[in-house]
């Protein structure tokens, strides 16, 4: 069985996720913009 590869994120990746969280986004907005960059 095969697992997906585990996506690592950087401080400020985390930071970014946060600080757009906090804004309001919703977690489908902030999920699809890591998505399109990684």
């Amino acid at each position: 069985m095969s697992y997906p590869t585990r996506i690592r994120y950087t401080e400020t990746d985390k930071a970014l996720m946060w600080e757009r969280w906090r804004k309001g986004e919703s977690l489908n907005e902030i999920g699809r913009l890591f998505c399109l960059k990684h």
